[in-house]
């Protein structure tokens, strides 16, 4: 049967944004005083939801739902501004080009997410950066949302084999329904759940994230060698697919148009990604492929009340050349998994907030708690991998 598509797409003026920069701390350059009190954290808690969100490279964005504490560190001539911050996950995926303000809190019954973080601002001759953050993230529990609701929906892990069937088959239909030229082809997997129905048994609900690639949608090529085009020239959507257990599919995607849409739109190996470095690998997953409308990470633009600095940035506020962020791959050839090393249980079923500065571990497979050897073989592939045309990557036991 055929399903259901419709293409929602969203014409925006987008600022650019160097991804690789996810090491340089997120400044105020709206030219505000900051002082060395707590009446700082309102403004603070902001200027950490931006830093929070433009360091966030998977999965959806973030919300502030409540300050739970705020503290003053004061030194001789600087201070430090620590802050406690209760998130909740929106339903943007960070490929939305909306403001994280602008987004909807999931509902509760659809397994909502929530974050702890503690977070330091460092303020220095009134200029303000976010020098540190470290989140818990954590789904509502499957109980809680049975006890509430025992028909919704349950929270799968990413890679779960039935889920990752909702998702080529909505890749598929959506290949086959849409009016664009090219294929697009799948960035990564934003959430999948399952439930039941009388008449058709267990159905599979999928999110995920797609980008344009350079090949046509209807040359008959094999589309896991398709190349994304450059992010800017790339359209990006999210898609929401529901396979039930009948094998109907349903599918319904939002499409974001491409920041430069009226430019020959080039294949993805021109785009000018970061040269690979002589023993170095760098990770080929959803980072590079991102579109550019995330703010720049070390420029987060005026806070609200408060207007843009006169002349440009304070001196020192340029953002520096990237260093290598991305592991060399696992013991047989996959990335490592999860992308934020023991801040997300096994097996992962939601995309948790990473922590910045990110953590550096001498081995892609780090002990988990310092406890038993490195997990080498016990590992899911990284949803980010899992190719819409293809069978799930087979990990070896």
């Amino acid at each position: 049967m055929c399903a259901t598509m419709r293409g929602l797409v969203i014409l925006s003026v987008l600022t650019v944004c160097a991804l690789n920069c996810a090491s340089v701390p997120t400044r105020d350059t709206s030219g505000r005083h900051w002082s060395c009190d707590e009446n700082e954290k309102e403004p603070g808690a902001r200027l950490a939801m931006l830093s929070i969100n433009n360091k966030h490279f998977h999965g959806y964005k973030f919300q502030l739902s409540n300050i739970t504490s705020s503290t003053v560190e004061k030194g001789q001539s600087d201070c430090k501004l620590h802050l406690e911050l209760d998130l909740q996950e929106t339903t943007c995926h960070i490929i939305n080009p909306k403001s994280f303000e602008e987004c909807d809190i999931r509902k509760y019954y659809e397994t909502q997410v929530n974050a702890h973080c503690n977070v330091t601002l460092s303020i220095t001759e009134g200029i303000t950066e976010v020098s540190k953050h470290s989140c818990n993230t954590e789904p509502v529990s499957p109980e809680k949302i049975v006890r509430m609701c025992p028909d919704c929906p349950t929270l799968l892990p990413l890679h779960s084999p039935e889920g990752l069937e909702s998702v080529k088959a909505g890749l598929r239909q959506f290949n086959m329904d849409h009016n664009y030229t090219s294929y697009f082809k799948l960035m990564e997997v934003g959430r999948i759940t399952s439930g039941y129905m009388m008449m058709t048994g267990m159905y599979y609900n999928a999110e995920l994230a797609i980008v344009e690639t350079e090949c046509n949608a209807k040359s008959r090529i094999d589309t896991q060698a398709c190349k994304p085009l450059c992010p800017d020239k790339a359209r990006h959507g999210l898609c929401k697919s529901t396979l039930l257990g009948n094998g109907q599919v349903d599918v319904d995607c939002e499409i974001y148009e491409a920041l430069n849409a009226s430019s020959p739109r080039t294949p993805g190996r021109e785009c000018g990604h970061p040269p690979h470095r002589s023993g170095h690998h760098i990770h080929p997953g959803i980072k590079h492929h991102l579109p550019p409308w995330v703010q720049k990470p070390g420029k987060p633009g005026p806070l609200p009340g408060f207007p843009e600095r006169p002349g440009g940035p304070p001196p020192g506020d340029e953002v520096p050349p990237p260093g290598p962020h991305n592991p060399p791959p696992g013991p047989h050839g996959e990335f490592p998994f999860p992308h934020c090393h023991g801040f997300v249980k096994i097996p992962p079923s939601i995309h948790p907030l990473c922590p910045f500065p990110p953590p550096h571990h001498p081995h892609p497979y780090p002990r988990p708690h310092g406890h038993g050897p490195p997990p080498r073989h016990s590992l899911p592939p990284h949803p980010t991998h899992v190719l819409g045309e293809g069978h799930p990557p087979h990990v070896k036991a």
